[in-house]
């Protein structure tokens, strides 16, 4: 059997030996196994979001990171006098990272098969442009912990230590950092232009109902998205919008400024009003992109409807929210649901194409 020689380093902790080496993907994936009595199951919509994000700045020729991959050798990392190897056809089992490594074969598989369909036909261009980007993929560093001595039973406790202590920043953190994004970034702009006039909680991704902040900034990208792409989406990926920066900037403006407008005083007071919810402030960016796609009006033209909904009372009870109150809680409940938002919004449009009609 042919040995291969890793490079990397060994050491002990906790009583355990391991040896910490780097590998690029396309070796990884010749020798990583997954050990269904120690992994779950592959959660699909993780590794679509994941794979999506891979082939974003991959196409995007930007760099992006993950942490390291830790498996387990089962005695297949030998050492002689010449250091650590593997025999050629060794398998490592993986503790943590399962979902990366099978998003990042789903996007090297993504792209050669892009490749393929270039090449039959003759995009010589795309030819170079995918030939370069798969290159960079298989050549991808991926760090590898190795544990060399664990027994299945020490894999299983590991793996459900790393997924019970492990905790997931926020999105309101994530959205802090994010500097790829083009929806994060004018969110963060916007949050500090608006700050004099509308009070936004800025880390946290949620505010209690005693909170003076009206928003957030999870909550106002929310409503950017849905304001120019009508999704209900919170998690992107975009470089660049459809319209010119400055006039993204001034649309989002207007209709953050038009809720001072048409909220009443002490609209932060949840308990009292529901303008501090999540699907109602949704609702009325879902409700201004309708407009702009439905009626043909220009963005700002759309805002400027938000005004017929100054007859809102904007209390829980008003009548348009009848749907989401909960005679018992004595407030709405639900409201940040897709079918709820949209049905908001739905609510909305009754009242803005009502007065619409009447003021032709």
């Amino acid at each position: 059997m042919t040995k291969v020689y890793l490079d990397g380093i060994a050491y002990n902790q906790f009583g355990h030996d391991i040896f910490f080496t780097q590998l690029n993907l396309k070796t990884l994936l010749a020798l990583f196994e997954v050990d269904s009595n120690v992994q779950r199951e592959i959660d699909p919509q993780r590794k679509l979001e994941i794979r999506s994000f891979i082939l974003d700045n991959v196409t995007h020729n930007r760099d992006f990171h993950f942490t390291s991959f830790v498996f387990s050798s089962r005695g297949q990392i030998q050492q002689d006098e010449q250091g650590y190897y593997l025999e050629s056809g060794s398998k490592l089992y993986i503790s943590d990272g399962q979902h990366r490594a099978y998003s990042l074969e789903s996007a090297l598989l993504s792209l050669k098969s892009a490749l393929e369909a270039a090449v039959f036909v003759k995009h010589e261009e795309k030819i170079i442009i995918l030939q370069k980007q798969i290159r960079y993929l298989e050549d991808f560093p991926i760090n590898m912990q190795i544990y060399l001595d664990l027994s299945i039973k020490q894999e299983q406790q590991m793996f459900s230590d790393l997924n019970t202590e492990r905790r997931e920043a926020h999105s309101g953190q994530l959205l802090q950092y994010d500097h790829r994004d083009a929806y994060s970034i004018l969110t963060r702009q916007l949050a500090q232009r608006l700050q004099g006039q509308i009070d936004i909680e800025m880390k946290s991704s949620r505010v209690v109902s005693s909170s003076s902040s009206l928003t957030t900034l999870v909550m106002m990208k929310r409503c950017i998205v849905a304001l120019f792409d009508g999704l209900l989406i919170q998690n992107t990926n975009k470089n660049t919008f459809s319209l010119p920066q400055h006039e993204v900037e001034q649309i989002a403006e207007a209709f953050f400024i038009k809720w001072l407008q048409i909220f009443p005083k002490q609209a932060h007071k949840r308990l009292q009003y529901v303008t501090g919810l999540t699907g109602i402030q949704v609702a009325l960016a879902l409700t201004v992109h309708h407009l702009t796609k439905s009626h043909k009006l220009s963005y700002q033209e759309a805002i400027d409807k938000l005004t017929y909904l100054k007859q809102c009372s904007w209390k829980h009870t008003d009548p348009m929210f009848q749907f989401l109150y909960s005679h018992d809680k004595k407030s709405i409940s639900g409201h940040s649901s897709s079918y709820a938002i949209r049905r908001i919004k739905g609510e909305f449009l009754k009242v803005i194409e009502k007065e619409m009609a009447v003021n032709v």
